[in-house]
């Protein structure tokens, strides 16, 4: 899988370690959703104002948010199981405001890669087809994100 990652943002350094740490994360949400690694993946890391904006205009929803997940629906034409033959094909896009992030971390009283690596790892999900419209579905999503970060050991 290929994570393509593009940094429109310049309020909060992105570390070599935080990169290490979502490539990680991938491998091992792969390996856990069996999901075929030809597929690929855009990450952004946006500032609050831009996510906002996004936020707004995909969402109707005028406020910021932490992260939002875009997928490329017409480009996956099937099964995302594993097949070695086909080519890479975009999964989608994933944006996470790091300002929030920020915020977030500082509030839940840990690491600020702890908490882009939940953010990514929750963004990929939704790529998957996981949702939280009920109660029922947002536990799902939220343990399947926690059993990746304790697979990573993280």
């Amino acid at each position: 899988m290929t994570l393509a990652i593009n940094n429109q943002q310049n309020k909060i350094a992105v570390s070599d370690e935080l990169i290490d740490l979502l490539n990680k994360a991938t491998q091992k949400l792969l390996v856990e959703e069996k999901v075929s690694p030809q597929v690929e993946v855009s990450l952004c890391f946006v500032d609050i104002k831009y996510i906002r904006e996004l936020n707004y205009k995909y969402r109707n929803r005028d406020e910021a948010t932490d992260v939002l997940s875009f997928l490329q629906e017409e480009e996956l034409g099937g099964s995302l199981e594993s097949t070695l033959e086909e080519p890479e094909v975009l999964l989608g896009d994933i944006v996470i405001s790091l300002e929030k992030a920020e915020e977030q971390s500082q509030a839940a009283g840990h690491s600020f890669n702890r908490e882009v690596a939940l953010l990514f790892i929750h963004g990929m999900l939704h790529l998957l087809g996981y949702k939280h419209d009920s109660e029922e579905e947002y536990e799902k999503i939220f343990n399947r994100t926690e059993k990746i970060m304790e697979a990573i050991n993280y």
